[in-house]
This record gives structure tokens, sequence and C-alpha cells, in this order.
């Protein structure tokens, strides 16, 4: 898939649903593999990069103000989802959680993207309860 794409289908999706929060899931072991004349080989993680510097600009530029965007490590998302990040934490878990709270039959990708959505809105709302708290004025 072209990047031209992928940036249309972002712009597809933001207009269609328009969000209020948005999250993806930090990538922070991911590498690109380089070659002795310099030349990446993992080709996957290039786009992957790619990928997630159309959303942090789709949130950035989104309508008539910036989208909060969250990042977060997979292990906060296990924590948001199942209360803890480690012993019994694992993909399973998570997708027979979100199969039990939300009603979806989700494969490991679609688990992983209700997992990181349920820790962008958590991020969210403890963001917002901090302003609340500091008494700043929230849009």
């Amino acid at each position: 898939m072209s990047c031209l794409l992928i940036a249309a289908k972002i712009d597809e999706l933001m207009n269609r649903w328009t969000p209020e929060v948005m999250g993806y899931e930090d990538q922070a072991g991911v590498e690109v593999a380089m070659q002795r004349d310099g030349t990446g080989t993992n080709y996957s993680s290039r786009r992957l990069h790619e990928v997630t510097g159309m959303l942090r600009y789709a949130a950035r530029c989104a309508l008539t103000e910036p989208i909060p965007l969250y990042v977060p490590q997979p292990r906060s998302v296990k924590v948001a989802v199942l209360g803890r990040g480690h012993g019994g934490a694992d993909k399973k878990s998570i997708q027979k959680w979100i199969n039990r709270m939300f009603g979806v039959d989700a494969n490991s990708h679609a688990a992983d993207a209700i997992g990181v959505a349920v820790a962008a809105v958590r991020y969210h709302r403890v963001e917002l309860a901090k302003r609340r708290s500091a008494g700043a004025r929230i849009k």
C-alpha cells in the first residue's frame, strides 16, 4: 500500500469518525536494521514509522484543533485493559477481556487496537482530571 493511499485512508477515517482522542502502541523496540552499505533491510519497520508519522500529523492538523494523541507502551496497554502488566497479562487474556467487555470476537491485531484505544481513553481521562484539579480551563 502506498503512502498516498495510507494517508487518504487516515483522512477518510478521521472525517468519518471524528475522534476526540487518538492513540497507537509505542514501537520503542522496533529499529530498522542496516546493511553495510547503509541501506535499510527491514521494509516493514520503515513503513510502520511512516504510518505513525502520518497519524501524528493527522492528529496535529485535524479539523479545527489538534486531537490529543497518546502512545502507550505495550505494558501500559496491558495494565489499562487487565489491571496488570505481567503475570498472566498475555495476548490471549487481552482477547478474552475484549470479547467479554465489547462483545467482539477479536483476533490479536483487533484486540491490540481496542486495547490501545482503551489505554488512550484512560490516559485522556487522567489528563483531564489533572487539569481540572489544577484549575485549568478545559475545552
